[in-house]
């Protein structure tokens, strides 16, 4: 199916003009259909989405052997304003009822009065969910089963049915006044099993609106107002910098080389580089070299001959901590390879690979600072973080004792200070602000690590709303999620 995608989305964007409401052309509809039946066995809708947008769903039929596949539809998808897109349908409002005219038996069906026990299947994240309701007794057993299947489907969502049911079962002898009622059902179940695809996406999504959002706040007046200039003609969109830019390539390198391969991550960092990122001056020196196709260790050199140690390689790091998450040895290598294509000093590499640290950390619980300073060889990084284990130190401390600067002594420590510090989003990202100095990294290091930490639970909506590509880090994210070697640590209880 992997062949086919390009030339399905190539399709729907050709499409989608003609999908908008209010009048969408019932040709482009009917061709939608087809498009998708030489998917295989997958649904498909589109609807209007909370923000104003409308969404275009893949679904599984509420199948998990499905599910897979149509993730893999989604994670391929392109960019298109206006359109989100959905792995599976969303909940909608529902009165309950049936129009159940597929058989003997009554042909209308009140769900609301249906009840439901749950219990543990053999997979302890999954429920068996029996239902009990006076029209089911009526109906022959594969239909009984099947309006279950689908009473439990639509007031559940096709999300946490995935996530948490293993089976639908119809009880014995009809109504029942023990179990919970079915419109009761989706708040008993509101806890999803944690694959850790979530925390992938919000990891690559946190970073982005640290660095949107500081964006603004970084540098003097006339700094400010060229940022703001470079972002004429594109109102209300959140747009980011180098930061985000390469943490996005870095993600999608490592998803399509199955791994960390330097020479295609350099080219495509090389590939990528605009200016009006707000890319420092000797990184793009040395990925412009790349692009004409010098080697990448010699224009690190060429560049920076005794190597960078700004922060450039540990603003970027997150997506190999995703990676490696579970491979100690392979992340530091990983990481430190990934930080010399352009910051090869040891101060550089030690930042790359602290923050890699940092996010594989993340995902398994909260920040150990003192564990993450074990690990430091640099002595000004192991000094830093014994002054960030204090939770209690004030902006003005903070900043003397800390730093917000661009080396990555100065803001990687900050960083880890700010993400064990805050375990919301938004006070986070108004310290970083009143830190000033290098706001959009600092805050963008913090909001991938408070992301991989909590998921997107704790990101702002509004600002998600208006961040510049959304779609494509969520892609990104996702598409790293599923080519990734090992599986995801379930987040533990929160400390």
């Amino acid at each position: 199916m992997a062949a086919d995608l390009p030339a399905f989305w190539a399709e729907f964007a050709r499409l989608s003009p003609r999908l908008r409401a209010p009048d969408p052309a019932p040709d482009a509809i009917a061709a939608v259909g087809a498009l998708v039946d030489r998917l295989g066995d997958l649904d498909w809708e589109i609807g209007p989405d909370d923000d104003g947008d409308l969404y275009f769903a893949i679904s599984p039929r509420g199948r998990r052997e499905l599910a897979a596949a149509a993730r893999a539809v989604i994670a391929a998808a392109p960019s298109l304003p206006g359109w989100r897109w959905r792995a599976t349908l969303p909940v909608k409002a529902w009165d309950g009822t049936l129009d159940w005219d597929v058989g003997p038996g009554p042909t209308h069906l009140d769900t609301r009065r249906w009840t439901a026990t749950l219990e543990p299947d053999t997979d302890g994240d999954l429920v068996i969910v029996t239902v009990a309701g006076a029209e089911l007794a009526a109906l022959t057993p594969p239909l009984a089963a099947a309006a279950a299947r689908t009473a439990v489907l639509s007031w559940i969502g096709e999300e946490t049915f995935l996530a948490r049911v293993a089976h639908v079962r119809v009880a014995a002898g009809g109504a029942r006044d023990d179990g919970v009622t079915l419109p009761d059902l989706r708040a008993r179940l509101a806890a999803p099993a944690d694959t850790g695809e979530d925390r992938f996406v919000a990891c690559l999504l946190g970073l982005a609106l640290g660095d949107a959002l500081g964006a603004r706040h970084e540098g003097g007046l006339v700094a400010r107002g060229l940022w703001a200039l470079l972002g004429i003609g594109r109102p209300g969109v959140l747009r980011w910098t180098d930061d985000t830019a390469m943490a996005l390539g870095l993600a999608r390198s490592l998803a399509t080389r199955r791994g960390l391969d330097a020479d295609h991550l350099a080219a495509t960092w090389a590939r990528d580089a605009r200016w009006s990122r707000g890319y420092g001056p000797g990184a793009l020196a040395v990925l412009r070299r790349v692009r004409r196709g010098e080697p990448w260790a010699t224009a690190s050199r060429a560049v920076f001959p005794d190597g960078s140690y700004g922060n450039g390689a540990a603003m970027r790091a997150a997506p190999l901590g995703l990676w490696f998450h579970d491979d100690a040895a392979a992340l530091d290598a990983g990481a430190a390879l990934a930080a010399s294509i352009t910051h090869a000093h040891p101060l550089g590499l030690e930042g790359g690979v602290l923050m890699a640290r940092a996010t594989a950390a993340a995902l398994a619980g909260p920040l150990d600072l003192a564990r993450l300073r074990a690990g430091c060889r640099e002595p000004a990084f192991r000094d830093r973080l014994a002054v960030a284990a204090d939770l209690t130190l004030d902006v003005a401390e903070v900043r003397r004792r800390l730093g917000s600067g661009i080396a990555a002594t100065d803001s990687v420590p900050t960083a880890l200070h700010l993400a064990r510090r805050f375990d919301a989003f938004e006070p986070m990202l108004e310290f970083a602000v009143a830190l000033r100095g290098d706001v959009d990294t600092i805050a963008a290091m913090a909001g991938a690590l408070i992301g991989a930490r909590h998921g997107t639970a704790v990101l702002p909506k509004a600002a998600l709303r208006r961040l510049e590509a959304r779609a494509d880090l969520e892609a990104a994210a996702r598409a790293l999620f599923a080519a990734r070697p090992t599986p995801t640590p379930a987040r533990p209880d929160p400390a």
